[in-house]
């Protein structure tokens, strides 16, 4: 997954992310590590999630997003994506 984008941040590097965004978000005093997904190390999990209403709900959920950000890119209205 990191080859894809998966980002987990630990001890120092974590210190510093908070600090970049300590206005904006509150992580909270006890969070050690975070892992972050960019988009395709996010649409990866989508593919190998499987079986369970959970997993048919997280890959809607990426198919929204996909839809969404190609309307946003081409000023609205996409019907159908080949």
């Amino acid at each position: 997954m990191e080859h894809n984008g998966y980002f987990l941040w630990k001890a120092n590097s974590l210190k510093e992310f908070k600090l970049c965004f300590a206005p904006e978000k509150d992580f909270g005093s006890k969070t050690t590590q975070l892992g972050l997904f960019d988009f395709c190390s996010f649409l990866n999990i989508g593919m190998l999630l499987t079986k369970s209403e959970k997993a048919k709900y997280v890959r809607s959920r990426i198919l929204d997003i996909v839809i969404s950000t190609i309307n946003e890119k081409t000023g609205g209205g996409t019907k159908y994506i080949n």
